[in-house]
């Protein structure tokens, strides 16, 4: 007879790329190209933003240094 279980026991999904939730303490967080986050700096935004949206929350993001490094700061939203 088949038993019911709660979760899969092995591993689910693969590890996040980057600390996402170290960067969410609400803080401005700058990070490098490179040494940070690795690809393009507006596709890295694009990952932030997903990744913000899957936590319930919103980030503000500015690219800086001619392309080198972006500034994160994730927030909660506003009430509505």
């Amino acid at each position: 007879m088949s038993e019911v279980v709660k979760t899969f026991e092995g591993r689910q999904g693969r590890p996040p790329v980057y600390p996402w939730e170290k960067w969410m303490d609400g803080k401005i967080h700058k990070l490098h190209k490179g040494v940070d986050f690795n690809g393009q700096p507006k596709s890295f935004r694009v990952g932030a933003h997903r990744t913000a949206k899957n936590y319930g929350l919103k980030v503000h993001t500015e690219i800086v240094d001619d392309g080198e490094a972006i500034l994160l700061e994730f927030y909660e939203p506003e009430e509505e």
